[in-house]
């Protein structure tokens, strides 16, 4: 079980945000 991963293909189905900035 990868959770980064999990993450960033989480992130990734909420788009861009300012907080990426």
């Amino acid at each position: 079980m990868n959770l980064f991963a999990e993450f960033v293909s989480w992130r990734k189905t909420l788009g861009p945000s300012p907080a990426d900035i």
